[in-house]
């Protein structure tokens, strides 16, 4: 895979987990412990995939998926991917990303992974909500 995800979670275990998961895939992975640090890494590293938690702290995904809406990102726009501790549907909402590729804690890695291919061609045909 020539991909890179970056995977913003506060959660240490979560992070780890996902790292290792998406790294056996054949993914090259990053990661961010917070809304700054997943902000300065989207700019310096510009993956393909994102994993935002919105519950982490310093910004959160709500935040990191709000200024993803800016011009700023536009032409290297990220396939995002929500994970939090409520329901798809309230995730959704919450940031406008389709519920397809929101995942409430607990979730099946694998179920992880076939968000990211939903959200990359999402993302590439314009569909993503945060493109919008």
């Amino acid at each position: 895979m020539d991909a890179t995800v970056l995977i913003a979670d506060g959660d240490g275990q979560c992070r780890r987990d996902v790292e290792r998961f998406f790294s056996v895939a054949g993914f090259r992975v990053k990661t961010a412990l917070n809304g700054l640090d997943c902000l300065a890494k989207l700019r310096a590293e510009q993956p393909d995939i994102l994993v935002v938690d919105l519950d982490m702290l310093w910004g959160g995904g709500d935040g990191v998926v709000a200024l993803l809406r800016e011009s700023y990102y536009r032409d290297t726009m990220p396939a995002v991917l929500v994970v939090g501790s409520q329901p798809r549907q309230v995730l959704s909402d919450r940031t406008g990303v389709p519920q397809s590729c929101c995942f409430e804690k607990p979730f099946a890695l694998e179920e992880l992974l076939d968000g990211a291919g939903l959200a990359m061609a999402l993302r590439d045909l314009d569909l993503m909500g945060v493109c919008g």
